[in-house]
């Protein structure tokens, strides 16, 4: 079952009304959803088992996928490949601050809505109000994990390689540059030797990147200025991957299951329960 509360000025819950919630609503009776993500911007994405997609809230940029601009207060189906009917073959879906992913059943990505810095990575600055493919990804390997920071995407192939597009002012996409890249390109290695290997999940902050690797180590790069690439260091930004440290030992920080991004902030869960937090606290 799928329930939701707080700020509802856009109908970003989902809800039919834009009234807040102090306690958790159900949106609708079913119980087939699967994962949901919210935007940065007030709206909200969300999978069933069946390999359908849904959103709602915030459609400005058309990061709803239903070919508008028009928000809604309860969930829309999301158009399919095109404009052509509609999604249901995703595996995996992502939110950014005006975009939105998903990885469909064949291992491609698609993506739609803001496209200013070239987040939709369809090799324009155009942005989309239906669901695009990906250009850029190597051909025959499937995607297997996503996220969508504000203005850049990231992606980890089967293969364990590391793919990411859009903007790069900080230099978020840890291709040894501040180039915005409009078709995804692959992730540098640390101290920018060869490419990122043998990776798992990734996460996407505001403008830094996370990479959770399959020895259970972090990789970080994007944004450092609050300290959100967890290597020790504060200020400037890191074009390629670091490794996160451990506070406690000084050294790699271990044992991580998934991590996750904020804004300027990050977060890890260790095989033991311990959860690791660095970077910006300005609001605790």
């Amino acid at each position: 079952t799928l329930w939701s509360w707080g700020g509802n000025v856009i109908g970003q819950l989902g809800t039919g009304d834009k009234q807040a919630y102090i306690s958790p609503v159900q949106i609708g009776n079913e119980k087939t959803w699967q994962s949901i993500f919210s935007g940065f911007e007030c709206s909200t994405i969300a999978m069933k088992k069946d390999g359908t997609v849904w959103s709602w809230g915030n459609n400005g940029s058309g990061q709803l996928g239903d070919n508008s601009s028009n928000q809604s207060s309860v969930p829309l189906r999301v158009k399919g490949l095109n404009n052509i009917g509609f999604l249901t073959d995703a595996v995996a879906v992502a939110a950014g601050a005006n975009h939105s992913l998903a990885i469909l059943c064949d291992g491609s990505v698609a993506a739609w809505g803001n496209n200013n810095s070239g987040q939709l990575g369809d090799g324009s600055n155009t942005r989309s109000l239906f669901p695009i493919l990906v250009k850029g990804l190597p051909a025959g390997v499937k995607a297997f994990s996503i996220a969508a920071g504000d203005f850049h995407s990231i992606a980890v192939m089967e293969d364990g390689t590391v793919y990411s597009w859009g903007g790069n002012a900080d230099g978020q996409l840890g291709n040894n540059s501040n180039t915005d890249a409009l078709i995804a390109k692959q992730v540098k290695g640390v101290a920018n030797i060869g490419f990122l290997r043998d990776a798992y999940e990734v996460a996407a902050g505001g403008s830094h990147s996370l990479v959770l690797m399959r020895d259970s180590t972090v990789r970080a790069f994007g944004d450092a200025l609050k300290g959100q690439t967890g290597n020790g260091l504060f200020g400037g930004t890191e074009l390629t991957p670091v490794v996160v440290l451990d506070n406690v030992t000084n050294d790699t920080l271990r044992n991580v299951i998934t991590v996750e991004a904020g804004n300027d902030h990050s977060i890890a869960a260790q095989s033991n329960g311990t959860i690791k937090t660095w970077g910006g606290n300005a609001s605790g």
